[in-house]
């Protein structure tokens, strides 16, 4: 631990972006996973359970964790250090289960190939074109017509 405010400062911003970009990977994945794993008829279920346990369950069990760390070290139960381990774990325990204890997404069965994204984007921009629209805008709203100041 350092006792100049600057240097705590700028390694709780650099640990708190590397743990936001870590999330903003992590979440789109979690999220898209859902419904390859559940049944159509479960999914709005899944959905519901992943909200309830991410902003329900989980803040109350990271409350009763820090209550159970009361007793422990000072060095063990700083609420920087404990939520930073803690944070890394669940990462780690997370990427365990989909590596190893869902096959779907552990690459040990095959699954049906899916277009590349280079020819999602030429579908998605040959329906811009055909269309001249998509959700209110169009190409020919990208550049200012001759009445409008650029």
């Amino acid at each position: 631990m350092t006792s100049d405010a600057g240097v705590a400062v700028g390694w709780a911003a650099a640990a708190t972006f590397l743990i936001e970009a870590f999330a903003m990977v992590w979440s789109p994945a979690r999220d898209a996973a859902v419904p390859t794993l559940v049944p159509r008829a479960e999914l709005e279920a899944a959905n519901r359970l992943s909200l309830a346990t991410t902003y329900g369950a989980t803040p109350v069990l990271a409350a009763l964790v820090m209550a159970g760390l009361h007793g422990l070290p000072r060095s063990w139960t700083d609420p920087v250090t404990a939520a930073l381990y803690l944070n890394a774990a669940t990462f780690l325990v997370s990427a365990g289960v989909l590596a190893t204890g869902i096959r779907e997404l552990g690459g040990r069965t095959r699954v049906a190939a899916r277009p590349g994204i280079r020819r999602e984007l030429g579908e998605a921009w040959r329906y811009v074109r055909r269309t001249g629209r998509c959700a209110g805008w169009s190409p020919a709203s990208w550049s200012p017509s001759p009445g409008q100041v650029p």
